[in-house]
């Protein structure tokens, strides 16, 4: 019920801790036992009187109340030094090393900001996707606006046998008058046929302010769904910028090279050279008698 009147009245008697009832009643309504009663002096009075009542009223004078405890916000420098942190974890070690190395900065920090520090791979993980990536993705927008650009990308399935697709441009970054390879995205495909990926490709583009008829450059590996001349994501890209460059990956061209040269040799050779590899490859006393051998 809700409360509209902290004291009921009745005649010169004072009843404390009891409300008026919502209701639209005259009953009386007792916020420790939260039981309503006719409005009578005597009910009221008895109420008072009864055991139940008496031991509410015991516990309410002898509870404490709950104190919160705020725990002060960090400072400035300490935020910047934990961005630090994750952005150095990120890009040299894995997450699970926060655990310990924070422990151990924090302990051996006393008398300095880093002594209240306290991060693990959770908030370490957190400050990466909530703090540094969007800072790092408005960066690149304003970066990028305007200007031409290669696209880069790579189609994969990882182990958990989701389709993965990864989008990196490259351009020209006049404050260091040098050529950049940016990371945009990574997507996951449900389908990795020509129009899904070029959709996707579509979508990231345009996450970052960017056209795709800027595109200049367009590099892939050699499947047909990304470069055949008839039905693929080259032949789409091509249709909306014209003026752009395939280029396959030097990589897979090698590859092949190397298989249809292994192709002219004579199949004992070609033997040979796949077994040397393997004869040597689970035994220490091969390879240390091919050591004296060569020596």
């Amino acid at each position: 019920m809700i409360v509209e009147e902290n004291t009921v009245k009745r005649g010169k008697v004072n009843f404390s801790g009891f409300l008026k009832a919502s209701d639209g009643t005259e009953n009386a309504f007792c916020k420790l036992c939260h039981v309503t009663i006719k409005p009578k002096t005597s009910n009221l009075t008895n109420h008072e009187k009864s055991t139940k009542h008496m031991q509410r009223v015991k516990l309410s004078t002898t509870m404490k109340p709950i104190q919160v405890v705020r725990t002060p916000r960090a400072s400035d420098a300490l935020k910047t030094t934990k961005i630090e942190l994750v952005v150095s974890i990120a890009c040299h070690s894995a997450f699970l090393t926060i655990d310990h190395l924070g422990k151990v900065i924090s302990r051996n920090a006393t008398g300095s900001k880093l002594e209240d520090l306290k991060l693990h791979r959770r908030k370490c993980t957190k400050i990466l996707t909530n703090v540094v990536a969007p800072a790092l993705k408005e960066e690149l927008i304003a970066d990028v606006k305007g200007r031409k650009f290669s696209l880069i990308v790579d189609e994969t399935t990882d182990v958990s046998t989701t389709k993965q697709l990864c989008v990196l441009i490259q351009y020209y970054r006049q404050a260091k008058e040098t050529i950049l390879t940016a990371f945009v995205d990574l997507v996951s495909l449900v389908h990795a046929c020509a129009d899904d990926i070029f959709n996707a490709i579509k979508e990231c583009i345009a996450g970052i302010d960017l056209k795709l008829e800027d595109c200049v450059g367009y590099g892939s590996d050699g499947a047909s769904v990304m470069v055949c001349e008839h039905d693929s994501v080259w032949t789409r890209i091509l249709a909306v910028a014209p003026n752009c460059i395939k280029m396959t990956y030097i990589c897979h061209s090698l590859a092949l090279c190397v298989q249809h040269a292994f192709e002219k040799l004579p199949s004992s050779l070609g033997f040979l050279l796949a077994e040397i590899p393997k004869w040597f490859s689970k035994s220490t006393i091969r390879r240390e008698a091919y050591k004296t051998l060569m020596s």
